[in-house]
């Protein structure tokens, strides 16, 4: 059961992309379970690689 609406998370995730394209970074690696709940939707221990262009990577 997914808490945080899909449209939420993906609203999340591009807000960030941005800023990182702003930034001139290539990437974020989510590890913190708050970071991770907050863009995954999920609190599980695991890492979550959000790129500044393209599609969020799977979480391992």
């Amino acid at each position: 059961m997914r808490l945080t609406p899909a449209g939420e998370l993906t609203r999340r995730i591009t807000a960030l992309q941005k800023l990182l394209q702003q930034k001139g970074i290539d990437g974020a690696l989510i590890v913190d379970s708050a970071d991770m709940l907050y863009f995954a939707g999920t609190a599980h221990r695991a890492h979550l690689f959000i790129p500044a262009d393209g599609c969020a990577g799977s979480i391992v």
